[in-house]
């Protein structure tokens, strides 16, 4: 779900709102897959962290209910996070999560267009990026060899031209 605009650092920002909260008891619901495996939301919550600042990906599950300012809502409700995927990982994570079960579509036709979907946006945000932040994730390893090889995938696509910036501070990021 995306939220109004607000104006941050002198420039609009969208900041979505992550919803992995249980569905509430007492309905009966005939759709019973989690936020985070249902197809169009799995690709959106992914969508999301490709190039978002780093404190505008809000997890509602983390707050209070006593905020009341947009800054609390960035600092309680900041959401931890995969690192951008390249398109083509993502089409193989969506078509395996499909046929084994984590990831559920209404119509499983809808695989291959929201396939296209994230890699027509992966590239146009990449292609607008001057400043990539990924701050405080906890990322190690291999969250990094999944940015690397987004990054990768950007580069061959030559859409990273833009780009000045790479900021990876405070992740467990080793020599390797």
């Amino acid at each position: 779900m995306h939220s109004n605009l607000t104006r941050w650092y002198g420039h609009m920002m969208t900041h979505v709102l992550l919803v992995k909260t249980p569905l509430p008891t007492g309905h009966t619901y005939t759709n019973t897959q989690e936020y985070e495996g249902r197809g169009w939301c799995f690709a959106e919550m992914l969508m999301s962290s490709i190039v978002k600042d780093d404190t505008a990906l809000i997890d509602l599950s983390k707050l209070t209910g006593d905020e009341t300012t947009v800054e609390e809502l960035r600092e309680h409700g900041k959401a931890n996070r995969s690192p951008p995927i390249a398109p083509d990982t993502f089409r193989t994570m969506l078509t395996s999560g499909v046929e084994d079960g984590r990831i559920k579509f209404t119509n499983k036709g809808d695989v291959g267009l929201v396939a296209g979907i994230y890699e027509r946006a992966f590239l146009d945000e990449m292609a607008g990026a001057k400043d990539l932040y990924y701050l405080d994730f906890g990322w190690g390893d291999e969250e990094i060899k999944t940015l690397a090889t987004a990054l990768i995938y950007a580069h061959d696509k030559q859409v990273l031209g833009s780009l000045k910036e790479l900021r990876l501070n405070n992740n467990q990021i080793g020599d390797a």
